[in-house]
């Protein structure tokens, strides 16, 4: 599925980060990024485009709480 120089997505928190696959050795693969850095991961952590990442980005990022609803019960106390 994947090659040595093959341009791939990975997810760090909730951001996209493009790499570059430099090794390959079993189901792990290590990526080069950013500025010298490089990072081991399992294949299945890796995208192909950025959309497909962005969306499992946006699928993990908590959900903001729900507004309690107020009755006519609720005093402020």
């Amino acid at each position: 599925m994947w090659r040595v120089g093959d341009q791939c997505y990975f997810l760090e928190t909730y951001t996209v980060v493009p790499g570059v696959i430099t090794r390959i050795s079993g189901d792990f693969c290590v990526i080069k990024y950013g500025d010298g850095k490089g990072i081991r991961l399992r294949s299945s952590r890796l995208y192909k485009t950025a959309d497909e990442a962005e969306t499992v980005a946006a699928s993990r990022r908590p959900k903001p709480p729900e507004k309690r609803r107020s009755n006519p019960y609720m005093y402020d106390h």
